[in-house]
C-alpha cells in the first residue's frame, strides 16, 4: 500500500513537471503584447506596451528571447526618446546589449545599441563596437549605416544634455 502511494506520487510530481516545463516560443506570445514597430507612437500607447513587456517571464522563454530583449530595447529606446529619460535609454543599451550577445551576428541589434551608446555619450564602449559593426554590416547595407556619423554624434552635445 505504502509503495503503491509512493509510486503514484512520483508519477504525479513528474507529470507535474513536466506539463510545467513546457517549451515557450516568444514569437507566439508577441502578438499579444502589442510589440511596437517603427513610427511615432502617443506616450499612453508607449507605456502600455512597454508594462506588457516588462512583466513577460524571461525564464520561461525557451525561443527567440533574443527577439525579446530586442522588444524591450526597442520600448526602452521609445519611452527614452518621448519622456527624455537617459536611464529607459540605459535600460536600453542594456537590452541591445543582451541580444546582441546572444546572436553576435545580428547587425541591427548591434546598430541599435550603438545608437543608444551614442545617445548616452558612452563613447568609450561606442569605440570599441563600431569595428564589430563595420565587420557584420552586409556589403549591401553599408550605405543606410554611417558608422562615422554615428561616432562624430557621440562628441557632441546629446539632446538631454544641458549646456
Amino acid at each position: 500500500m505504502k509503495l503503491k502511494f509512493i509510486l503514484t506520487f512520483m508519477v504525479t510530481c513528474t507529470v507535474l513537471h513536466y506539463a510545467n516545463a513546457q517549451e515557450t516560443d516568444y514569437m507566439k506570445m508577441r502578438e499579444k503584447i502589442a510589440v511596437l514597430g517603427c513610427g511615432d507612437f502617443d506616450t499612453a500607447t508607449l507605456f502600455n506596451a512597454h508594462r506588457k513587456l516588462i512583466k513577460v517571464d524571461t525564464n520561461s522563454i525557451t525561443a527567440n528571447k533574443n527577439q525579446y530583449f530586442k522588444d524591450l530595447a526597442w520600448s526602452n529606446y521609445n519611452l527614452a526618446a518621448h519622456v527624455k529619460d537617459s536611464m529607459l535609454m540605459e535600460n536600453a543599451i542594456f537590452n541591445w546589449r543582451r541580444a546582441w550577445q546572444m546572436d553576435n551576428k545580428d547587425f541591427l541589434s548591434l546598430w541599435n545599441l550603438c545608437n543608444a551608446l551614442a545617445f548616452n555619450k558612452h563613447c568609450i564602449e561606442l569605440d570599441s563596437l563600431v569595428p564589430k559593426l563595420v565587420k557584420i554590416i552586409p556589403r549591401r547595407n553599408r550605405k543606410g549605416f554611417d558608422t562615422e556619423e554615428l561616432l562624430q554624434s557621440c562628441h557632441l552635445q546629446g539632446w538631454w544634455f544641458k549646456v
